[in-house]
């Protein structure tokens, strides 16, 4: 059974909240093509940052970032909106535990993906960007991991192996143009392909990225 989360995010991909919809309506809507419950769509509702309230109705504030052919342009003039609304809307998206390569990270890499509270999450990565404060980044590790239990963050040792930076999860094999904690600032797209069309290569992968896990040393 879909979870009501999922169910609403699907829903507004495929613009059902492109009119003004009741609560009722998305309740009835989310049973009928997801078989899905729950005990307060209303506050379920509210915590969607894809949707609006408008005189007692939900409508959505921007259209799904899912794309006919999965791509999505990070322009780099927006660096706030691509990186808070575009990014996030993609990472909605996706199903299950997410698993994560980027070669680089820093302490926008954190804040990144505290926005996904709800996600599971598995982050391989290899070496502080060379912007980065080791000292800072140490203290806000700690206080990152004693609040965010489900995302977990590992150095990878053999640097030189990293190089491309994807997303796997169960719907989606997602390659992005930019590391995390800097995307947004320069030009680069992010593609998104449906499992079932490179599952081969999605299994591949997995495989690769647990045998990288065991290797690599937790964040501190």
């Amino acid at each position: 059974m879909t979870k009501p989360k999922e169910a609403i995010t699907d829903l507004w991909e495929n613009t059902f909240f492109k009119e003004h919809r009741t609560t009722e309506e998305v309740k009835n809507q989310a049973f009928q093509v997801h078989e899905c419950t729950c005990s307060n769509w209303s506050a379920l509702l509210s915590d969607c940052d894809f949707l609006r309230k408008e005189k007692g109705k939900w409508i959505q504030k921007h259209k799904s970032e899912k794309r006919e052919n999965g791509i999505i342009h990070v322009t780099g003039d927006k660096p706030w909106s691509d990186r808070n609304e575009k990014f996030v809307n993609l990472i909605n998206q996706l199903k299950g535990e997410l698993l994560i390569i980027d070669p680089y990270y820093g302490l926008d890499t954190l804040h990144l993906l505290s926005k996904f509270p709800q996600k599971q999450i598995k982050l391989i990565t290899s070496k502080l960007g060379s912007d980065e404060k080791e000292e800072l980044i140490k203290k806000e590790v700690v206080r990152f991991k004693k609040e965010f239990k489900n995302i977990n963050v590992k150095i990878y040792p053999k640097f030189y192996e990293l190089h491309d930076r994807y997303i796997i999860s169960e719907n989606y094999f997602v390659i992005i143009g930019h590391g995390l904690k800097d995307l947004g600032n320069k030009e680069c797209f992010m593609i998104a392909m449906p499992v079932e069309k490179v599952r081969d290569i999605v299994l591949s992968l997995k495989e690769k990225f647990e045998e990288k896990w065991a290797l690599s040393q937790i964040l501190v």
